[in-house]
């Protein structure tokens, strides 16, 4: 039985975001993009991508808008990933 604060998801909310997250137009999706796409709240998508965290990954960059970006673990990483990663890295040990 859900907690009394956390949200009432249908059953089908995890696939949504997971076929949303797959898309292969898409490296990473920001939580308002997946909302979108699988017709829930900002919330719900949260609460999903949390309750799921061994299944997808967050970027270690946020996008242009400073948004976290996420995508699925079993999605390979991609060499502008893993030299943001780079960049972020450095950017902190210099600072």
């Amino acid at each position: 039985m859900a907690a009394l604060d956390e949200p009432q998801i249908d059953a089908g909310a995890w696939q949504r975001i997971n076929k949303a997250l797959a898309d292969p137009r898409w490296d990473f999706r920001t939580i308002p993009g997946l909302a979108k796409a699988a017709n829930l709240s900002e919330q719900e998508v949260q609460a999903l991508l949390e309750a799921h965290s061994d299944q997808v990954r967050q970027s270690a960059v946020p996008d242009r808008h400073g948004r976290a970006l996420y995508t699925l673990r079993s999605r390979p990483k991609k060499v502008r990933e893993f030299l943001a990663e780079v960049r972020a890295y450095v950017a902190k040990s210099v600072s």
